[in-house]
């Protein structure tokens, strides 16, 4: 595992440090770099982590799915997955999903977030960068090396399962959503907004709503801006 596992005390992000050694390098499938304290720690959009990194628990994972390009969005959700897995260990009741990239207590506090940086090669998925965030606080503030590992192991065997029954992996999502019956404004990039019942996502990743008309609807990661949520299951 030395070989795969790169520690920064201080760096930009994770992220950026994990892209490098994949693009320059060939980073094998499961190279993680670990960063201590991040200086510009950017979630989904560009947005900033706003936990303090003493802490935040901050990696970055280098996964190469064998996904369709048009079913990349499959990625946010399985990191989602496997960052939720790894909280279980921690927090009771079982976290839930709050789609795309929030893991979430019962009363719906964020307890981390996952980014999916993914490159694409002609009609399928080349590789991704993987980033997961845990706030510590928020987890009964556990030894920082026991939420590495955990957080390790979830998001190897998640990858692995993205691979082998992407189905199992996007029911298990479903499963899990702090989502499921509510009342949902999904709020579009430029502009725009689309309501319904949340429904779970597709098969390619997407958020799917039904209007009160019956209407089906759904919402690529890429044209997503933020939710409004009528309620949160207790």
């Amino acid at each position: 595992m030395e070989g795969l596992r790169r520690h920064f005390t201080v760096a930009v992000n994770a992220e950026a440090l994990a892209l490098a050694w994949a693009r320059q390098d060939a980073a094998p499938i499961g190279a993680t770099v670990v960063v201590d304290h991040e200086i510009s720690p950017r979630g989904r959009l560009g947005r900033l982590w706003q936990r303090p990194s003493d802490r935040t628990v901050a990696m970055a994972m280098v996964w190469r799915p064998q996904l369709a390009a048009d079913a990349a969005d499959l990625i946010w959700s399985a990191a989602s997955l496997g960052l939720l897995r790894a909280m279980a260990t921690y927090v009771d009741p079982e976290p839930l999903l709050l789609w795309p990239d929030e893991v979430v207590d019962d009363m719906g506090r964020v307890l981390g977030a996952v980014r999916a940086e993914i490159q694409l090669a002609p009609g399928r998925v080349a590789s991704a960068i993987v980033t997961a965030r845990v706030d510590l606080d928020t987890v009964g503030r556990p030894e920082r090396g026991s939420v590495l590992a955990a957080v390790d192991d979830a998001l190897v065997t998640v990858a692995a399962q993205l691979d082998t029954d992407a189905e199992m992996v996007r029911d298990a999502c479903t499963a899990c959503s702090a989502l499921a019956g509510c009342a949902v404004i999904a709020h579009l990039l430029p502009r725009g907004e689309v309501r319904g019942a949340a429904q779970g996502i597709d098969a390619s990743g997407a958020l799917q709503l039904v209007s009160s008309t019956g209407l089906r609807q759904r919402v690529p990661i890429v044209s997503f801006d933020r939710l409004t949520v009528g309620r949160l299951p207790r």
